[in-house]
């Protein structure tokens, strides 16, 4: 902040004893659009001295390319909820994120800015995307000769084809509610695949205007076939350079969800096609809205973020703030080209490309070298019919025999475990001190809780969440007696319930 103390003249405090005044301004940014630019026709060399004149460049308006309508382009505010945004943004930015590991650009520098990559890598050394091999290879990026291995795409349900719209959005919105971030993740990924941008081609203006596109009666225009994710990190003053995302590795449709932070973008006309005008545009990307590049918008124009640190948006100043842009796109197959032809084009490509097949995973939370469902439903097939496959090595993934011999039985004889061990309650002297030394009104987590031998200890002075794999188990623990026919309880037995107070039992049954 500036505090900026000025003197007046005597006349000006006629009614007054004061004898100053201060003037407390808002925060002040240092814009790297302020950084002075040569201006190349006021240079002069005079003997040994070199006179520049600069002048500083200013952050543009977005108001200043009102007038510029380009086909194919539309921004959609308020795609996602509040909360689906906080839950995206704890999740994607949270300490399960998968970040990618450096990559190498076509210059041989690094990608600045911290990446995340789904269902394919996209490669920014060669502008291509990274496919897989036919049997999905584990390899994490970088040590083995694969380093395509990028988590799996979130998916939801292996019924979600048969899932309507609505019930997609309300299974988003659990997923919301539940605080699972890489299912509520998975939800808006689905919902984008079903979102019909026809819908949002107004006759009027859509943020601003938008073009008017002819469309028969009753066309959707749909991207089901989305099956790359990649998650981009800009820091206030971070931006990326003018480029069209690879012709040859994405589909029509580039869909960018932006979170936190808006950002203006910056289209400029990439391909001469005598039409002088619609040649640049500004365009701001509000928070929570969903931005669809299709026809035009995606193939005849570039599109960057400037490197600075606030944007001029409708003549008003906004500084940015840290920016998550999810963009979803559809990842094809390699061309094919004659190898005489020399110039890379799609008209010359010998097989007609078509979309990669999803690579999805419901094992949570995704990370690289990670097996999409069908690869581990089918290396399990393999591993069944005793022939040699590698697996997924996720310590998420329990294994049979664990499952079918551990599990298993603790499920069959929960019940029996706490009559005959949880009941005595016998409690580890070592658990017990832990438990004493806790300052009244801690919250303890019981990972592993089993049926809540612990609870009642503690639950004398602090409170408990308790966890455990088995939920017959978890049952157990929470039981507080059995039932009778007209609802009341004929015994007290639940562990968690013994020995309490009055007060910390009416506390329990609310």
């Amino acid at each position: 902040r500036l505090h900026l103390k000025m003197e007046l003249p005597n006349a000006f405090f006629q009614n007054s004893a004061a004898t100053h005044v201060t003037i407390t301004t808002g925060k002040l940014y240092l814009d790297y659009a302020d950084v002075l630019q040569p201006n190349k026709g006021n240079l002069r060399n005079k003997k040994n001295e070199v006179k520049i004149q600069k002048e500083p460049s200013k952050s543009e308006c977005t108001s200043s390319t009102d007038h510029v309508h380009i086909a194919g382009l539309y921004v959609i505010p308020n795609y996602i909820s509040v909360l689906e945004e906080q839950m995206l943004m704890a999740g994607l930015t949270g300490p399960h994120a998968p970040w990618a590991p450096p990559q190498l650009t076509q210059t041989g520098g690094h990608i600045k800015r911290r990446v995340q990559h789904y269902g394919y890598v996209f490669d920014y050394e060669s502008s291509d995307v990274l496919r897989r091999d036919d049997g999905g290879s584990d390899d994490t990026y970088g040590k083995g000769s694969n380093k395509s291995a990028c988590p799996a795409l979130p998916c939801m349900d292996a019924n979600v084809a048969e899932m309507t719209d609505d019930e997609v959005n309300d299974w988003t919105e659990r997923a919301v509610k539940d605080v699972k971030v890489w299912e509520a993740l998975a939800g808006v990924i689905e919902k984008t695949r079903r979102f019909d941008v026809s819908s949002v081609v107004p006759e009027g203006d859509l943020n601003g205007r938008v073009n008017n596109i002819s469309l028969g009666e009753g066309t959707k225009i749909t991207y089901p076939h989305i099956n790359q994710l990649t998650i981009n990190e800009y820091n206030p003053g971070e931006g990326i350079g003018s480029h069209v995302d690879t012709v040859t590795a994405f589909g029509d449709g580039l869909l960018i969800i932006t979170l936190n932070g808006g950002i203006v973008m910056e289209f400029r006309k990439a391909i001469d096609d005598g039409d002088e005008s619609n040649t640049r545009k500004l365009v701001y990307l509000p928070p929570r809205s969903l931005t669809v590049l299709s026809g035009d918008a995606r193939y005849k124009y570039e599109h960057m973020i400037v490197s600075r640190m606030t944007d001029t948006v409708n003549g008003e100043i906004i500084p940015r703030k840290l920016r998550v842009s999810l963009t979803l796109r559809t990842a094809l197959t390699a061309p094919v080209f004659d190898k005489a032809v020399g110039k890379i084009s799609l008209a010359q490509s010998k097989v007609p490309q078509s979309h990669l097949p999803k690579y999805e995973s419901k094992v949570f939370p995704p990370r690289w070298g990670q097996l999409s469902d069908a690869a581990l439903a089918n290396a399990s097939r393999k591993i069944g019919g005793n022939k040699d496959s590698s697996v997924d090595r996720s310590d998420l993934i329990t294994p049979e025999t664990e499952s079918k011999h551990v599990h298993a039985v603790y499920d069959a004889i929960a019940t029996q475990w706490h009559h005959t061990r949880g009941k005595r309650g016998v409690l580890w002297p070592g658990a017990t001190q832990f438990i004493e030394s806790l300052p009244p009104g801690s919250l303890v987590a019981d990972v592993g809780c089993g049926d809540g031998k612990y609870f009642a200890e503690i639950l004398k002075h602090s409170y408990v969440i308790g966890t455990d794999i088995s939920e017959p188990l978890l049952k157990t623990a929470a039981t507080r007696g059995d039932e009778t026919d007209d609802g009341k309880r004929k015994n007290i037995d639940g562990p968690q319930y013994q020995r309490l107070s009055k007060g910390k039992r009416a506390l329990s049954e609310n």
